[in-house]
């Protein structure tokens, strides 16, 4: 049900509980009788299962391993100004500068590995203030061939220490320019 609710687009679990209930009743009778949470409950149990299927889809999709992406994505687990008060992942989460909105959130830092053509094969969460080279062991495992990341990952001694292992770490080198435009001046 999680799937197709997924391909769906139905991300929540009450509309996904709605859904089915609604319209393939008949294919889950019981489903009439089980409360909203208790559905919810059992569907997270099952997180051993669908990491196994995950794992079996992987080795029937085709894809490269010896060319993989790693970045993160903010996972912000309340809003800013609750952030203090906020009981969810209490010991889990923490602080952690957005660079895209430019801003500092409250949450986890979710890790992901993508190989060519774009399929996620490893992924990892970690609070947010985690820097993108603490994780990076746990994304390039059992890994040969090259590895791109963005700047964040930019380190001479990580990149030394994951060749000799046959990963070719590539990130950017940072640049910052010393000139700074005038105010007024013509771009």
């Amino acid at each position: 049900m999680e799937i197709v609710g997924e391909y769906l687009g139905l991300e929540q679990d009450s509309a996904l509980f709605a859904y089915f209930r609604h319209h393939y009743a008949h294919f889950f009778p019981a489903l009439r009788q089980v409360h909203r949470t208790t559905f919810v409950r059992q569907a997270a149990h099952l997180w051993r299962l669908k990491a196994r299927l995950w794992q079996w889809l992987l080795g029937a999709i085709p894809h490269d391993p010896t060319f993989a992406i790693v970045d993160s994505l903010p996972l912000a687990v309340c809003q800013f100004a609750r952030a203090y008060r906020c009981r969810r992942f209490r010991g889990e989460a923490a602080f952690g500068k957005d660079t895209l909105v430019r801003q500092t959130f409250y949450g986890l830092r979710v890790h992901v590995r993508l190989e060519w053509p774009g399929v996620i094969t490893r992924f990892c969460v970690a609070p947010a203030n985690t820097h993108e080279l603490a994780a990076l062991p746990a994304l390039a495992e059992q890994t040969l061939g090259i590895l791109v990341g963005d700047r964040n990952y930019w380190s001479p001694a990580a990149t030394a220490e994951w060749q000799l292992h046959g990963v070719e770490l590539r990130a950017p080198i940072v640049v910052r320019s010393a000139t700074r435009i005038r105010a007024g001046a013509q771009c």
